[in-house]
């Protein structure tokens, strides 16, 4: 069940660099996403949340990292980063 998904309205992608970074840890395992690649600014934090089972992404091999979020998919996220 995917869950960690782009909020379109609500953010996009940066006009430019972002300055910020995360405070979680790479995953150490491969990407299991064709769609999200090295040097996106999302890619370290979609490889922790798959690693710590709070997404799966929308099938075994892409994340749809474009695609709108609904409401249930950022309350299982949020339930499932709490844990």
């Amino acid at each position: 069940m995917p869950i960690l998904r782009h909020f379109s309205g609500f953010y996009g992608q940066p006009d430019a660099a972002v300055a910020a970074q995360p405070t979680a840890q790479p995953a150490e395992n491969e990407n299991p996403f064709t769609d999200v690649k090295n040097g996106d600014y999302f890619y370290d934090a979609v490889l922790w949340a798959a690693k710590e089972n709070i997404t799966s992404g929308t099938s075994d091999t892409t994340f749809s990292p474009n695609d709108n979020c609904l409401r249930g998919q950022i309350v299982t996220f949020l339930y499932r980063c709490n844990k």
